[in-house]
C-alpha cells in the first residue's frame, strides 16, 4: 500500500478439527506483524472458530480451526494478516 503496509490474505482447506496448520505468507514482512485475522467457513452444523497461536514471524503463522467436535468436516478457513 502507499503508506508502506502490506495485507496478505488467502484460504486454507484441510480435513479435521484440532490441529495447528502453518500457513507460510506468500511476502515475508520485512519489519513487522501488526494484525492477524481468520474466520471459518462452515457448511453444516455447529459453531466453528480460528485460533492463531502467539509464536508466528514475519515469514508464517500457526492457526487452529475448532468446532463441535466435527472432525469428520472439512476445515476451511480465510486468513488476512497486515504488516509493514
Amino acid at each position: 500500500m502507499p503508506n508502506g503496509l502490506i495485507y496478505q490474505w488467502g484460504d486454507y482447506e484441510n480435513r479435521g478439527f484440532g490441529h495447528w496448520q502453518r500457513i507460510d505468507f506468500p511476502i515475508e514482512f520485512p519489519n513487522k506483524i501488526i494484525s492477524i485475522s481468520a474466520i471459518s467457513k462452515r457448511n453444516g452444523v455447529g459453531a466453528a472458530g480460528v485460533n492463531y497461536r502467539e509464536d508466528f514471524t514475519n515469514s508464517y503463522c500457526y492457526f487452529m480451526p475448532n468446532g463441535e467436535g466435527q472432525s469428520d468436516y472439512s476445515t476451511h478457513f480465510y486468513w488476512s494478516v497486515i504488516g509493514y
